[in-house]
């Protein structure tokens, strides 16, 4: 069992330090995915990865941790959980840009915007319904930067099946969206 699992099985039952020893152990690796996910977002400027971060390690403070198995899980649930924060702070962001210059272009393009996010929000809870590793792989990958021998290595799986799932969830988006 991995220390983190091990942290992890600590902290459901009730081990007064493990939370605190759970969260210097894995706080770099969460610091570093919220770096690599918001240098693909140009909308989120004005959001850092030290703040991505702890609001994710807030949420594990107040319980959203509990189910948490192992490593991979909690990084899955991080990227996740930071790819949520950092689609409500573009949200408002683009609504307190749009209120501050009112053009009907602009209003039109950020509803637009708004209306994409919430589309792919929407098909990644359907491909999750459907097969959730898939969605994890997507989440890994995609908002999360890491590669298919990372996210192998987190999911604990082979490589070649995260390929498989990453082909399958990108045509799977591919034509969701492509419908829309």
């Amino acid at each position: 069992m991995g220390v983190i699992t091990q942290l992890l099985e600590n902290n459901r039952n009730g081990t007064p330090d493990a939370l605190d020893r759970l969260l210097r152990e894995i706080y770099p690796s969460i610091r570093g995915l919220a770096g690599r996910m918001l240098r693909k977002e140009s909308e989120v400027r004005t959001l850092q990865p030290t703040a991505l971060a702890h609001e994710f390690v807030l949420s594990l403070l107040g319980g959203s941790g509990a189910n948490l198995e192992n490593r991979g899980h909690l990084m899955a649930i991080a990227a996740l959980e930071m790819r949520r924060t950092i689609a409500k702070h573009a949200v408002k962001r683009r609504k307190h840009l749009v209120d501050l210059v009112v053009e009907p272009a602009d209003e039109e393009q950020s509803s637009t915007d708004q209306a994409m996010a919430l589309t792919l929000e929407h098909a990644l809870l359907r491909l999750e319904s459907m097969d959730p590793r898939a969605c994890k792989v997507v989440e890994m990958r995609f908002f999360g930067g890491l590669s298919a021998v990372e996210i192998a290595s987190e999911l604990g799986v082979a490589r070649k099946t995260v390929q498989r799932d990453w082909a399958f969830a990108s045509t799977w988006l591919s034509a969701e969206l492509g419908q829309r």
